[in-house]
């Protein structure tokens, strides 16, 4: 990120930023409207067919995948105003607690898909000062990892290590998938932020906005980059760095 778009980014009001996500909110509601009344067209269609009855099932599953969707979304929006009051509220937290039961969440949202996902931690804690919305970052990443990847099988690792940046304590957390990831062109200006592009850049989506912000709020670091030196189409690696107290 550009010292520039560093300064542009600390110009941002609350009213700019609420009017942003609630735009964003509307655009990704309206999509996932779009979503389950095509499903329930599809499934009209295959209703009629007796050979087809058994597709149903599947259509069924995107429907339902949507509607938790658009749920998850209703339950962040209410917490947006909030973001600038939590820091307010910060305390060390044991991430790797957290992490663990919004894993068991997101396996219950979407027990119709099969996931493999690993935790990988060789220490037994990863304390970050953080607050409660650390919940809302860790889900976003991983639905939107499930959301993105047409695999049968939806593979993430996710991998924690506690480090010394610059003589102070941190925690590293990387989402590395195996799904197409984002083209490297794109990598190192998907969070490269300003005012004059953010109103017309929809390349984050609102479960993504909201992770900036609140790692922003954090003093954190959130970047992607390619799993591989062989191309975005091998999967890609949400990396989060989170400052210790």
């Amino acid at each position: 990120m550009t010292n520039s778009s560093r300064e542009e980014n600390n110009n941002w009001t609350d009213e700019k930023r609420m009017d942003f996500f609630k735009n964003l909110f509307n655009h990704d509601m309206n999509n996932i409207f779009q979503n389950i009344l095509s499903g329930i067209q599809i499934a009209r269609e295959l209703i009629k067919d007796p050979n087809k009855i058994d597709s149903l099932g599947q259509n069924f599953n995107i429907i339902e995948e949507q509607i938790l969707r658009g749920s998850n979304y209703l339950s962040n929006i209410q917490k947006i105003e909030q973001i600038d009051e939590y820091p307010k509220k910060l305390e060390n937290r044991d991430i790797l607690l957290i992490l663990r039961d919004g894993l068991e969440r997101v396996n219950i949202l979407y027990k119709n898909r099969n996931l493999n996902i690993i935790l990988e931690n060789k220490e037994d804690h990863y304390i970050s000062y953080v607050n409660d919305l650390i919940k809302i970052v860790f889900e976003n990443i991983i639905i939107n990892a499930i959301i993105l990847n047409n695999n049968d099988v939806v593979n993430l690792v996710i991998r924690l290590e506690n480090i010394i940046d610059k003589n102070d304590k941190k925690v590293k957390l990387e989402f590395i998938d195996k799904a197409n990831g984002i083209e490297e062109s794109l990598q190192n200006e998907i969070f490269n932020i300003s005012i004059d592009n953010f109103y017309n850049n929809n390349r984050l989506g609102f479960g993504l906005s909201i992770v900036y912000w609140i790692i922003k709020s954090y003093k954190g670091e959130i970047y992607i980059k390619s799993k591989n030196k062989d191309g975005y189409l091998k999967g890609s690696n949400f990396v989060l760095i989170i400052p210790s107290n």
